[in-house]
């Protein structure tokens, strides 16, 4: 994450009201930065994806409810992940995944026992898509691939897909 960083997040939920008050700052600077960044960014990727992106907050609080990586050779990688917002489940299909990355040294900051989709970046890598998604102060992860897909379908009363 370049925009969005764990410790620029941390440092806007500090208890010392300069610090906040500093790191509140930054972030807007840093929504502006970025805003002009995504609006050249979405043209890449696919519609369907941009659309339910926008639709929903870009996500921002679904829980993260699994992450399935899947492998039928070294070709053809890809990357499910459910989400949900309580209502719905958002099935994101990353394809021709050629980075992973997953980083979560501990889980302690967590919302509602649960990892959450906080805030995110798109771009671009060498004619393929990335995707960085911050999900508390500790725990992040990215992916570079060629396209996504994307399913929606009302949450079962349960909690179970």
């Amino acid at each position: 994450m370049k925009y969005f960083t764990g410790k620029l997040w941390k440092e806007i939920n500090s208890g010392d009201r300069e610090r906040r008050a500093r790191a509140e700052a930054e972030w807007e600077r840093n929504v502006a930065r970025y805003s002009t960044i995504y609006q050249k960014e979405k043209e890449r990727f696919p519609a369907p994806f941009i659309e339910l992106y926008e639709a929903n907050q870009d996500f921002h609080d679904a829980r993260i409810k699994r992450i399935t990586m899947q492998m039928e050779d070294w070709s053809k990688r890809s990357c499910e992940i459910v989400l949900s917002d309580g209502e719905r489940e958002f099935e994101l299909v990353f394809h021709h995944i050629s980075s992973f990355m997953m980083h979560g040294p501990s889980f302690s900051n967590g919302r509602w026992n649960a990892l959450i989709w906080g805030y995110d970046e798109l771009g671009h890598k060498d004619r393929r898509l990335t995707l960085s998604v911050l999900c508390d102060f500790d725990s992040e992860f990215s992916l570079v691939f060629k396209t996504v897909t994307v399913n929606v379908r009302e949450a079962a009363s349960n909690g179970k897909p």
